[in-house]
């Protein structure tokens, strides 16, 4: 294959000596020398002369790189014109494979000890406010244990999964139109939201998200330019998902354990209220007309909240980021080994990435939550400050604008973090060193990686708005079919609740293919040379949708 055995070792043959040892899942780039880069459509290089082969019309017809160079130009010849071949492979690239060696080390031990510990803290007096509140369980007919409600959970849950799977091969099969369409959508919810706002008399924010929606339509020439690229990758990423099924019974995991999380902070907010009442210490005074009036306060309580809060978003992050991670690795392996003679490293490379995901790395993935949920605890209370003081013009400007630089910090931290979780589920690296690696490359690739993450996300998201659409029609075609003088506002909140599970849980299954493309896109930026050996057809591809790749990061 390409003057090689794919390996470049010949079982100790034609290098004289074995491989060395790869525990890292880096598949390296042969001798310089060595590597012939697949042909482009259209593009021929003539074979050499083989040892016993050395006819002297050969040497007479194909004239040496000197001869080519001394030839005179000829005006009346148009010289054809070729896409540039892929840069040799230098000598330090061959050696540093100590950079793609996946090491099996802990990281960031600290955090993951830190998290351990208090959620083990706030589960267990999450367990002792709902030992104690028994009453938040009884079961009535407009209650979310009665059949009627279950029923119409589970029905529309199945179908937000059915959905899911089917929009996953309809992704792999219309990707081009799907992108198209979601990239219209979303210009279409920005405008409707919009309108919405200035109907409700919220003129600022209704002007400024208009403005945002008919920018974002205008720029369509620029992003149409990238839609062949992302439609490559969404195409190899759909396709490995259907290889490997298992990532979605994993994200269903997930999925799971994200839903009993939530259930269990929402009754424990629930439970501690009425379980630390006894904490709470009240003053009676008067006011200027000369009124009782009496303030309570629970200091207990109050920072009950703060550390549930803080937990939850801690939580939330930690569950989310290691299935990322896992999912990541899992696309990595594929990178790197699929194709290659020795195979992939272990029988279940999902199964690998998951316990390196959640064993090795699970410090550094702790670390990198952390940041994220203590500015998202941050944002809760500046909210919870807004809301209690609403009649507070002064207060309430002041909360506005610290809730926005907040919200954008949180999510220019939460882009960086997608990219440093890569490179932990491909490298093993500490979160510190990921940062760094992470933020050079999007410094180098940081407008192609946005421009394909948006085109992704919005095929994501159009498809979670329908999936939410899709459940929350069900849940309330099931509730009025089956419930009798069900109250509105229960059934209103019933049927959001079911929008917001269905829209979950398709984010969480087809979020494969956002990590899915993240990954492939690291993957290309930093070694581009291991799918040009395994897969020159859609390295080919590649090259011609997304020229720079060749280029790799320096």
């Amino acid at each position: 294959m390409n003057g090689y055995n794919q390996s470049g070792y010949n079982n100790g043959g034609e290098y004289n000596h074995t491989p060395p040892p790869n525990p890292g899942g880096y598949y390296p780039p042969p001798p310089q020398g060595q590597y012939h880069p697949p042909p482009q459509q259209g593009q021929y290089y003539p074979p050499p002369p083989q040892d016993q082969y050395a006819q002297q019309n050969y040497q007479q017809s194909i004239p040496n790189q000197g001869q080519y160079q001394n030839l005179p130009d000829n005006p009346q010849f148009n010289k054809p014109s070729y896409p540039p071949a892929p840069a040799p492979i230098s000598e330090n690239h061959i050696h540093a494979t100590v950079k793609y060696t996946k090491t099996s080390k802990f990281r960031d031990v600290w955090a993951a000890i830190l998290f351990i510990l208090l959620m083990a803290f706030f589960i267990v007096i999450s367990i002792i406010y709902l030992s104690n509140s028994g009453s938040i369980f009884q079961k009535s007919s407009n209650s979310i244990f009665s059949s009627s409600f279950l029923t119409s959970f589970f029905v529309s849950l199945g179908a937000s999964f059915a959905f899911a799977i089917l929009y996953l091969i309809l992704c792999q099969k219309f990707a081009k139109a799907v992108i198209i369409i979601s990239f219209w959508f979303s210009v279409a919810i920005l405008i409707g939201t919009a309108i919405y706002y200035i109907y409700l008399k919220i003129y600022i924010l209704g002007i400024i998200l208009l403005v945002f929606g008919f920018l974002y339509a205008f720029s369509w020439p620029g992003w149409k330019r990238a839609i062949p690229f992302t439609q490559l990758i969404l195409e190899t990423v759909t396709q490995i998902v259907r290889k490997f099924p298992s990532t979605i019974f994993l994200s269903l995991f997930f999925a799971c354990l994200v839903v009993v999380f939530n259930s269990l902070f929402i009754y424990s907010l629930v439970a501690a209220n009425n379980y630390l009442k006894k904490y709470q210490s009240c003053t009676n005074s008067t006011d200027k007309n000369g009124n009782p009036v009496q303030s309570c306060s629970n200091t207990i309580l109050v920072l009950n909240y703060v550390f549930s809060i803080f937990m939850y978003f801690w939580g939330i992050q930690v569950i989310m980021n290691t299935l990322h991670t896992a999912i990541c690795g899992l696309f990595a392996t594929y990178y790197f080994y699929d194709g290659t003679p020795e195979g992939y490293p272990t029988q279940n490379p999902l199964i690998s990435s998951l316990i390196r995901a959640s064993f090795f790395s699970f410090g550094s993935v702790c670390f990198g939550s952390l940041i994220v949920a203590i500015i998202q605890t941050i944002r809760a209370l500046v909210n919870l400050a807004r809301s209690n003081n609403s009649d507070d013009l002064f207060c309430t400007i002041i909360t506005i604008c610290v809730d926005c630089i907040l919200g954008c910090i949180e999510g220019m931290v939460q882009y960086f973090n997608k990219y440093a979780y890569i490179q932990i589920a491909i490298y093993g690296k500490p979160y510190i060193q990921a940062s760094k690696d992470a933020w050079h490359l999007l410094t180098e690739r940081g407008i192609d990686a946005i421009v394909n993450d948006c085109l992704v996300n919005n095929v994501v998201y159009l498809g979670s708005f329908i999936s939410g659409l899709i459940s929350a029609l069900l849940s309330y075609l099931i509730l009025i079919a089956v419930t009798k003088n069900t109250p509105q506002g229960a059934l209103i909140a019933y049927t959001f609740s079911s929008f917001v599970f269905g829209a979950s849980i398709f984010t969480t299954i087809n979020g494969v293919i956002l990590s899915g493309s993240s990954t492939f896109f690291v993957c290309l930026a930093e070694d581009p040379y291991s799918i040009a050996r395994t897969k020159p057809e859609l390295f080919s591809e590649i090259v011609s949708r997304y020229p720079q790749v060749v280029e790799g990061i320096h």
